[in-house]
């Protein structure tokens, strides 16, 4: 299981800022939580003006880091107006001596902001704050603080530093948000898929994939791809471009023909040759020998970071196994078995003729796989039911107890495999929302979508940042649905919390594709009140507020 599924999510003083009514007030702060020594973090800060004021200011944005972090950029952007932040010229600021109010700890320090244009606003008006900075060399954890107010004269006066609702705060902070600077485990960087077929102009050349099998964003400025030309020194390598960034457990694809830099561009033989992949450095951690193949066929590696094999169609910067395990079914009877369903998450039709599915007797040998019929195929986001005990000789009951069970494609690649959990006849073992994470379900959804805003006919939504919404309906009794979206596929844990930080449930803990996702949650033996929903992934963490009234 990936780092995030390992981590516990600590809800450490998080800024309860909904119901106030004044003050310049932290709603949600979205930041980076990895970030590479030198490397940029990065952050989103949503500050809701409480109160009207006819007077225009500038807003006044600090942010507490370690000392050797630098500013790059900001901007914000609200129902008033939008612009930059530049750092606040004035020391100490005209809105109060910060340093003094909430002294940095020792090795930090506060950069202090201010928005580049005053402004007079009505009530309740939302500003989203973006900022970049660079982080420093000294690697390892730190609590980064957050403080928002008005520069007009002392708004410190009465500053609201606990954390703690306050309803004569003109100023706000929310703070102790984790940032790891430096890699939280070892790098795994590896090409992934391979395509020599491709047109001789820009339309679609040839590409080289690669795969990032690490717990974190991984910079690839300089890293080399090359092929024979390359390695014999008749031809640059080609390096990839400075500021290119591959996120955690994502995928990457690299022209290496008709680019930019014709210089080190080189096409890759149909009829198959060696490639390398190395570091900046030189140093090789990478190779591969293809094979010839045809048009519309790659060279694959299944899964994702799997082994090496020839597939079609092609899956350029994108998952290369999209068929799945979905549901598992244990509590079968005679008229109705054990079952295991399938799910196509592609927007392709997958052949899965010879496909093979097995628990521990067929991965011992003691018993036949069940192999899936010829002439099988699987059209775009549609489900495919195996009745796993129906009395065949490859027949084998699903354990009640639990048990693991796997999939392997027609070429003896296994794909997919899960361990399921003990259920009731009432549940199954399912992915929520479909291809996502695996959870108990007590809804039944045989050869059907489980939920959660996929199996529908619209495709999924890539999206170029991350976003957690507010849940609606919000009040709600007694449930209500949360969503988020993803910029990458991406080990995620969305929990949920009471005021006294205490955590009242889980709704995820796994990995999950890019896009939109939507989660149920019930609260139907919680007592009413504020509860708060955080959710934390690899390069993020967010939290809102939602109100159970009952």
């Amino acid at each position: 299981m990936k780092q995030a599924t390992r981590m516990v999510i600590l809800l450490l003083a998080v800024a309860l800022v909904a119901f106030l009514v004044s003050g310049c007030l932290i709603t949600e702060v979205i930041q980076s939580l990895t970030v590479a020594p030198g490397g940029t973090f990065e952050t989103k800060i949503t500050i809701t003006d409480k109160t009207a004021d006819v007077n225009a200011y500038k807003g006044a944005l600090a942010i507490l880091v370690p000392e050797d972090w630098e500013f790059l950029s900001g901007t914000y952007n609200s129902q008033v107006g939008s612009g930059a932040f530049e750092l606040d010229p004035t020391m100490p600021p005209t809105y109060g001596d910060l340093d003094a109010k909430l002294p940095p700890p020792a090795g930090m320090k506060w950069i202090k902001l201010l928005s580049d244009a005053a402004y007079a606003n009505d009530a309740n008006v939302v500003h989203e704050a973006t900022v970049k900075l660079k982080a420093g060399t000294k690697t390892g954890d730190f609590l980064v603080g957050y403080m928002v107010t008005k520069n007009t004269v002392d708004m410190l006066n009465s500053i609201n530093p606990n954390d703690t609702d306050n309803d004569n705060a003109w100023a706000d902070t929310s703070m102790n948000h984790k940032v790891t600077v430096g890699a939280t485990g070892p790098t795994v960087l590896m090409m992934n898929e391979i395509y020599s077929q491709g047109t001789k102009d820009a339309t679609a050349p040839d590409f080289i994939e690669i795969y990032n099998g690490s717990d974190f964003t991984v910079d690839l400025s300089g890293y080399l791809l090359y092929d024979n030309g390359g390695q014999a020194g008749s031809k640059a390598k080609k390096a990839i471009p400075a500021g290119t960034t591959i996120p955690a457990w994502g995928v990457l694809a690299f022209n290496t023909d008709y680019t930019t830099d014709t210089a080190s561009d080189f096409g890759l033989s149909s009829g198959g040759e060696t490639v390398w992949f190395a570091t900046p450095a030189g140093a090789v951690i990478d190779s591969c020998v293809f094979p010839a193949m045809k048009v519309g066929q790659s060279y694959q590696r299944m899964p994702d970071g799997g082994t090496w094999k020839l597939w079609s169609p092609l899956s350029k910067g994108k998952t290369n196994a999209p068929v799945k395990m979905n549901e598992v079914y244990s509590r079968g009877t005679t008229a109705d078995p054990d079952w295991i369903e399938l799910y196509n998450s592609s927007a392709d039709t997958i052949d899965i003729s010879g496909y093979k599915i097995y628990d521990t007797g067929g991965q011992s040998g003691s018993k036949p796989k069940k192999v899936v019929a010829a002439g099988t195929k699987m059209i775009p986001k549609s489900w495919f039911v195996i009745v796993a005990d129906d009395g065949s000789a490859s027949a084998f009951g699903l354990s009640s107890g639990g048990e693991k069970v796997w999939l392997e494609d027609s070429t003896g690649v296994v794909v997919d495999s899960v361990a399921f959990l003990a259920m009731q006849t009432t549940e199954s073992y399912s992915r929520v929302p479909d291809a996502g994470v695996w959870q108990l379900s007590p809804v039944i959804t045989k050869g059907a979508t489980n939920g959660g805003g996929s199996g529908v006919t619209r495709e999924t939504v890539v999206i170029d940042g991350f976003a957690l919404s507010q849940n609606y309906p919000n009040p709600f009794n007694p449930s209500t649905t949360i969503e988020f979206t993803l910029p990458h596929t991406a080990e995620v844990q969305v929990a949920v919390y009471n005021l006294a930080g205490q955590r009242v449930a889980e709704l995820v803990n796994g990995r999950l594709n890019a896009g939109l996702h939507q989660l149920n949650f019930s609260a139907r033996d919680l007592a009413s009140g504020i509860y708060i929903y955080a959710i934390r992934s690899t390069g993020f963490s967010a939290t809102k507020r939602m109100v159970l009234m009952k």
